[in-house]
């Protein structure tokens, strides 16, 4: 295990059921009220869209198996519970992929998230929080949601991309409030194949009035000088890039 400020990684069980029941997250009439002030306050020009968001409602998960149930809120709880400490049966926890993309290089690829977003410039794997689109006869399905990102947020689509080592996962991550499901692929693409694909892409949402998830993307070569710069820079990142880093470092 790998643990550092209360965020812990460990090996992913091989078996993954994410399960949505059919039920809302139960808030209170006080709560409900500081969140729709709270959405109103950050909200007046209309950035964000007040969409449906799964929050967890139990985890079993054992060495073979993890098996999660989702409940249903929307963004503005999700946002407002990033806020402020709510008691856990109020919080929002939500669960997500995230990818580390190696290229045939040997780069790992990050994305800066774009203004607008709710963590701007920060550093991240290409990831994204589960939505309908995602569900497959009640269950959600993870490789949909992974190829979804990735074609979103750096304009590659991962089912016609030939790939070095197939799309697996790796690692989870415990802590904060997110869980946090890592899954790695290396992609038959260099480094500066992948950046030149995303500014493509990048200009063409542009052109069309659309703004891009990654505002720019940068790749570090997977070695320890790299890793270790990363690890130590203060620029804003998801709260796995850090455990990762030094879990790899580990590695090397």
């Amino acid at each position: 295990m790998e643990v550092s400020d209360n965020i812990s990684l460990e090996k992913i069980p091989t078996n993954i059921r994410i399960n949505v029941l059919d039920k809302q997250v139960d808030l209170t009439e006080e709560i409900r009220t500081k969140i729709n002030q709270y959405w109103e306050n950050i909200n007046r020009k209309g950035i964000f869209n007040r969409g449906k968001v799964f929050s967890i409602d139990q985890v079993q998960e054992d060495e073979k198996n993890l098996l999660i149930s989702l409940t249903h809120t929307d963004y503005a709880h999700f946002l407002y519970s990033r806020k402020t400490e709510l008691p856990s049966q109020y919080d929002c926890i939500v669960v997500y992929p995230a990818t580390l993309i190696l290229t045939s290089d040997q780069y790992i690829v990050f994305g800066h998230m774009n203004e607008g977003t709710a963590n701007p410039d920060r550093i991240q794997f290409a990831a994204g929080g589960l939505d309908e689109n995602d569900l497959e006869e009640g269950h959600i399905s993870i490789h949909k949601n992974i190829e979804r990102e990735i074609q979103e947020e750096l304009g590659i689509d991962l089912t016609k991309t030939k790939c070095k080592s197939p799309l697996r996962p790796w690692l989870i991550k415990h802590g904060g409030k997110s869980l946090v499901l890592l899954y790695q692929v290396t992609i038959d693409l260099t480094s500066k194949e992948v950046k030149e694909i995303h500014e493509k892409y990048k200009n063409d949402l542009y052109s069309l009035g659309s703004t891009p998830e990654f505002k720019r993307l940068e790749t570090i070569k997977y070695n320890r000088t790299e890793l270790t710069r990363l690890l130590l820079s203060e620029h804003p990142k998801a709260d796995y890039i850090d455990p990762i880093c030094t879990y790899l470092l580990k590695q090397l």
